[in-house]
């Protein structure tokens, strides 16, 4: 019972003070609890492959290679391209990596507009305003890919090299619609080969090192350098939990400390109570 008691006072003062203390193998301990598993599927093979595949079979069109292979790539956008990317980019956006989910997430809305714009649109543009409308569009993605090319530099090598290139290309595109150049469009179906060829070679590596657990297929990773967190934002990454690392002699000196003042509180309170009870007692013996 005296255990028990003493199980209590410590629990009391622990919630009454809002304070918990841990020792550094007991926080080991709880974060590894809660570190995300390692094991977790990765999407970036399949949203690199729905880019790839994609881009190479629109990029062979727009080389010049075949010439009647458009309805087909409408529905590789609108599924592989479109759908299934942006599925990749919602996961992406589940383990919080901003730029994956990002980049899959609106690459596949890329996709799905443009099957959408050629199989609705086009068809009912006056035929000297296509070329116009088309560059228009890709000059919006352009700016987009720009700016996540920025990103890319800092993520691994083959992204920075396949956002480059993504970015000559939709370049190269935009030139060819608005100065109506088939020479620069067939430029730019060229570089969407290297293009699609590159995030072929990031989803083939993804997938392969992941499922023979070793680095079989560079990526050309950057080493990212430790997080450097101010001091006055400690404070607010667990509002209401406090974790105080220390030795286990601090620990124990500072439980025996609230103990104490615990005991001297609840001893307050048994003379008060105690007081209160042999008040009518008294009345009663003075009447």
């Amino acid at each position: 019972m005296g255990d028990h008691h003493d199980d209590h006072d410590d629990t009391a003062y622990l919630l009454k003070s809002g304070r918990v203390h841990l020792s550094l193998e007991e926080l080991s301990n709880l974060l590894r609890s809660v570190q995300k598993p390692t094991n977790a599927p990765k999407s970036g093979p399949l949203g690199l492959g729905g880019f790839a595949l994609t881009t190479m079979t629109l990029s062979i069109y727009n080389a010049g290679i075949l010439t009647d292979t458009s309805n087909m790539v409408l529905a590789l956008a609108l599924f592989y391209g479109g759908i299934a990317q942006f599925i990749a980019g919602l996961y992406e956006y589940k383990i919080s990596n901003t730029f994956g989910a990002t980049a899959f997430c609106s690459y596949g809305a890329f996709w799905c507009s443009f099957a959408t714009y050629v199989y609705f649109i086009v068809p009912h543009l006056p035929p000297d305003k296509v070329h116009e409308a088309s560059g228009l569009f890709l000059f919006m993605w352009l700016i987009f890919t720009l700016y996540m090319t920025v990103a890319a530099l800092r993520v691994s090598f083959l992204l920075a090299a396949l956002f480059s290139v993504l970015s000559v290309t939709f370049v190269l595109l935009v030139i060819g619609d608005w100065a109506e150049l088939d020479g620069a469009k067939k430029a730019g179906g060229v570089l969407g080969m290297v293009t699609a060829g590159l995030a072929w070679y990031g989803s083939a590596a993804s997938v392969i090192n992941t499922t023979w657990d070793r680095e079989l297929l560079p990526l050309g990773l950057w080493v990212r350098p430790k997080p450097k967190y101010r001091k006055e934002n400690t404070e607010t990454v667990m509002p209401l939990l406090e974790l105080t690392t220390m030795s286990s002699e601090s620990d124990d000196e500072d439980v025996e400390k609230g103990k104490d003042r615990h005991r001297h509180h609840h001893h307050k309170e048994r003379v008060f109570l105690s007081s209160v009870k042999e008040a009518p007692a008294r009345k009663q013996s003075g009447h």
